[in-house]
């Protein structure tokens, strides 16, 4: 629920809308993020690993499936950042719900 407060990784989200923004945002900036940038960020296993873990806390405790969808992309796009074919098809908007990812409830 909106109101509720879930503690993720220990970052402590609010609300559907938030959870959606930060991972969005985190999306886009892989999808757009220079060579340089992403080499700096696979160094750093740390902080990775903790990225990660965040998005298995969601796809596990939310019941929202925008929060859940969102989470699934957003672990499809650091896997692979650097594949062409899954940039375009974010960028395009494509619903890709049902390419193999299972669905949620």
């Amino acid at each position: 629920s909106g109101s509720q407060i879930s503690n993720f990784g220990g970052v402590g989200l609010k609300s559907e809308e938030l959870i959606t923004s930060v991972l969005s945002t985190l999306q886009s900036l892989l999808l757009h993020s220079n060579e340089s940038v992403l080499s700096s960020l696979y160094s750093n296993l740390p902080a990775l690993g903790h990225a990660v873990s965040v998005m298995l806390d969601i796809l596990e405790i939310q019941n929202s499936r925008v929060c859940r969808l969102t989470a699934i992309h957003s672990l499809i796009s650091l896997s692979s950042c650097d594949s062409t074919q899954w940039k375009q098809l974010i960028a395009n908007d494509t619903d890709v719900t049902n390419i193999g990812i299972g669905s949620g409830g």
